[in-house]
């Protein structure tokens, strides 16, 4: 996502406001579209926005909340009421378990933060 690392710190603002106001009123439907991964990297670019310490800041608090986010959405399958009905034919349609659908994006998110990340505060966080 170019605007997470532009020097434009009122592009970097107005992006992650978006980001974030999809975030909190329309995660069920960024899990139904199947957008969820894009969603995560969008979150991990801002957290790994050298420029602007106080959005990464925010980025990575946020990215740190989507596990339990995303389990408490209906929509996502991974959620108790859902995870019961769940079969394989979800898995055959997308040849990716849930598991590599929802954890996978953000278990490396966490790791391309940690390892390629440049500001340490960020990073220890």
């Amino acid at each position: 996502m170019e605007s997470a690392n532009t020097n434009a710190e009122s592009i970097v603002t107005l992006a992650y406001e978006n980001v974030l106001l999809i975030y909190n009123t329309r995660l069920g439907v960024v899990i139904t579209q199947g957008a969820f991964p894009d969603l995560v990297v969008c979150l991990t670019d801002f957290s790994k926005n050298s420029r602007f310490q106080k959005k990464s800041l925010q980025a990575i608090e946020t990215l740190k909340g989507t596990i339990p986010k995303m389990l408490k959405t209906p929509e996502c399958p991974l959620s108790l009421p859902a995870a019961v009905g769940t079969t394989t034919e979800q898995k055959q349609a997308n040849r990716q378990t849930q598991e590599e659908q929802y954890w996978f994006p953000v278990l490396f998110a966490f790791h391309d933060v940690l390892m390629t990340g440049d500001d340490l505060e960020v990073r220890s966080r």
